[in-house]
Formats: structure tokens, C-alpha cells, sequence
């Protein structure tokens, strides 16, 4: 029961919390990012939380959940102009009107 992700993710809030020097919500996105990951790989798709995403079109969102197809497709040594980078309503294969 030590190593389950749930009470790996309380004990590191409860660390931040206990510094009193967090901020109020993004200083948990670190392990709430690692939490979402490790359940992530235990389903299909598998998918990785990545959080701090940018504005796009729908307000600031928190963070997301990615399949290694949306994460891991350029080359990591390279940087991707933005332009080339597909919206999430692009990689759902939806049209934009």
C-alpha cells in the first residue's frame, strides 16, 4: 500500500502543503501530473498528464491527457515551429467551421 499512486500523490501535497510556501493551485500540479501519468499507463491508450498548457480558444486549461502518438511524433533534438504543431480539435480529426 506504500507505493499506491493515490497515497503517493496525498503524502506530496501534504509536504507542500506543510512548508507553507506553495502557491495556491499550481505548486499541486506536479504531482497531480505525476498521479494522472502513472494511472495513465495502465490504461489504453496509455497517456501522459502534462499540465500549464497554453490558451488555446477555450481559456487557460490546467493541463491534459496525451497518447505517445500526440507527445513523442517530432524529434526531440528539434524545435517545431508552432504553426506545425496540430490543435486538439486537429489531432480529434475535427474540421474548423
Amino acid at each position: 500500500m506504500k507505493d499506491h499512486p493515490v497515497l503517493r500523490y496525498l503524502v506530496d501535497c501534504r509536504a507542500r502543503h506543510s512548508t507553507c510556501a506553495k502557491t495556491p493551485e499550481t505548486s499541486l500540479y506536479a504531482p497531480l501530473e505525476t498521479l494522472l501519468t502513472t494511472v495513465g499507463t495502465a490504461i489504453k491508450p496509455k497517456v501522459r498528464a502534462f499540465m500549464s498548457l497554453k490558451n488555446q480558444g477555450g481559456n487557460m486549461p490546467d493541463g491534459g491527457l496525451f497518447t505517445r502518438e500526440q507527445y513523442d511524433k517530432h524529434d526531440s533534438t528539434a524545435i517545431e515551429p508552432r504553426s506545425r504543431c496540430p490543435t486538439p480539435s486537429q489531432l480529434r480529426g475535427e474540421r474548423n467551421s
